[in-house]
């Protein structure tokens, strides 16, 4: 994979070779010969990054690869919002389509499907167009967002992946925060947007992954107050360099740190004298030894089913399957809906083992 690297016009540079080839090690795209697996040759297939591929292949898994196909969709796609006249910061709209959930993916999760809802009345583009402008969104880029998501389910139907009709989750089922299916989907964010996870610390400001930063004005979590999310972490697409001595983490879901625990940690030690598990080298948990052990070997049973229903898919059917699956989907949906705590707070909920971001 270097030499082949090397050859191409702009070759990336040794350490950014050497973190994607350590990534796809660890999805276990490529095995420790850095050859490819047949899970890698299945994400390969899948027009999205490989993290991203590989959360879709996990929804397969759980059933619930219509909606994470929007998910994944929203994660490559560009952002439809228009924030100008909210002077960059997300619309009203956004946020009622986000439902509590202070979730950019799920608001829009939730556009797309009311989107998709019109098609289906047989919506003309002119009627498409005034809609969308209504509810702030650019209709050339949710036009493109919904083609993304069709093209991603239709390579999971080549691939024999596919949802079969009327089983499965659709993005339409998906009521908000309080649905535990939402707590699922989000637990999938996590593994597609791996290493990228921030814990709140006050009103606007996160430590993420160890840094000081805030979230970006123009995410529906954006908020000037001191408030309690949900949950106390989030998952993000990207960090940015707003001001000379600001970073801002942009498009985001709230998410539990048992949540980033079961799907996103790249690793976890255990300090005995504190009882607390130390996750991805700067995220402190206070829990037994057990429980976190518990957790990451119910990640390695996804993943064992990945691997399986990726081999073969025929073999992934039948009551033994289907009832294994059912029993997985309500232990992960229901641990993600633990509310989480972040180290010192005094509502439990925000993090407080950095020093504040400096102004």
């Amino acid at each position: 994979a270097r030499e082949v690297l090397q050859e191409v016009v702009d070759p990336p540079g040794h350490e950014q070779v050497m973190r994607a080839l350590e990534a796809l090690v660890q999805i276990g795209a490529l095995d420790e010969y850095e050859e490819i697996t047949q899970l890698g040759r299945a994400i390969a297939t899948l027009p999205v990054a490989p993290r991203v591929g590989h959360a879709i292949l996990a929804a397969c898994v759980l059933k619930v690869q219509d909606p994470m196909c929007t998910l994944a969709a929203t994660i490559d796609c560009q952002d439809p919002w228009m924030t100008r006249d909210s002077f960059g910061y997300a619309p009203d709209t956004a946020k009622n389509f986000a439902k509590a959930t202070h979730s950019d993916h799920f608001a829009l999760l939730s556009a797309v499907a009311q989107y998709e809802e019109m098609q289906a009345a047989g919506a003309t583009a002119p009627d498409l167009d005034r809609w969308c402008v209504r509810n702030n969104l650019q209709g050339n880029h949710m036009a493109t967002l919904v083609s993304a998501r069709h093209q991603l389910l239709e390579t999971l139907q080549e691939m024999n992946l596919g949802p079969a009709p009327g089983s499965g989750l659709t993005l339409h089922d998906v009521s908000g925060v309080r649905d535990p299916r939402w707590s699922l989907l989000s637990g999938l964010m996590c593994f597609a947007l791996a290493p990228n996870f921030a814990m709140h610390h006050s009103a606007r400001k996160v430590v993420a992954t160890g840094e000081p930063a805030q979230v970006h004005r123009s995410s529906v979590a954006c908020t000037r107050n001191s408030y309690i999310f949900p949950q106390c972490g989030f998952v993000f697409e990207e960090k940015l360099r707003t001001k000379p001595w600001s970073v801002s983490i942009r498009s985001n879901t709230n998410v539990s740190p048992v949540q980033w625990l079961l799907f996103g940690c790249l690793g976890a030690s255990y300090d005995s004298a504190q009882e607390t598990v130390i996750v991805d080298g700067w995220l402190p948990m206070k829990g037994s030894f057990e429980v976190a052990v518990g957790l990451i070997a119910l990640r390695g049973c996804l993943l064992k089913l990945i691997k399986m229903q990726t081999a073969d898919p025929a073999s992934a059917v039948g009551p033994d399957w289907d009832t294994s699956v059912q029993d997985l989907q309500y232990v992960l949906s229901q641990l993600g809906t633990i509310r989480g705590t972040g180290g010192g707070a005094k509502d439990g909920t925000s993090y407080k083992g950095k020093p504040e971001p400096r102004r």
